[in-house]
């Protein structure tokens, strides 16, 4: 039997240091601070549901519409006190049919609340802007918290 060896060779480069990677921690405590994608944070006592795409020409941050999303383009489930993925763009936030939302959105400058009440009505697509988050605060249903 022979035995194997292996001899390993460093570049000049691979001696340099390695950049910082992101304070994931810095940026999640920091709700002014956005990073390239929209996002939304579940502070609320019920699961939201977020999609990928905004699919109309128009609207900013806040906007709503009974359309406007790709419904096979991407959802995703969060649950209370979880928030969309770190670098992943999640473009709109979903208000249930016969449920009242309290949203705060934060956009770099501004932070404002807006309350959607769909009580008595169908879904609702919210939506969130690159740069900016939506903070679900809270849920009822038939009636705003």
């Amino acid at each position: 039997m022979t035995a194997a060896s292996a001899v390993l060779v460093l570049s000049p480069a691979a001696a340099q240091p390695v950049p910082a990677a992101v304070d994931v921690a810095a940026v999640e405590s920091d709700p002014g601070v956005a990073v390239c994608c929209s996002k939304t944070v579940n502070n609320s006592q019920y699961s939201v549901l977020t999609y990928r795409h905004w699919t109309c020409d128009w609207g900013t941050t806040g906007s709503s519409s009974t359309g406007c999303t790709d419904l096979n383009g991407g959802s995703r489930w969060l649950v209370p006190g979880e928030r969309s993925p770190l670098f992943e763009d999640w473009d709109v936030l979903r208000v249930d049919a016969g449920w009242c939302y309290q949203v705060e959105f934060s956009v770099p400058g501004k932070v404002w609340t807006l309350r959607f009440d769909q009580s008595g009505l169908g879904d609702l697509y919210v939506k969130i802007e690159d740069w900016g988050t939506a903070f679900v605060q809270a849920q009822r249903y038939r009636s705003c918290p």
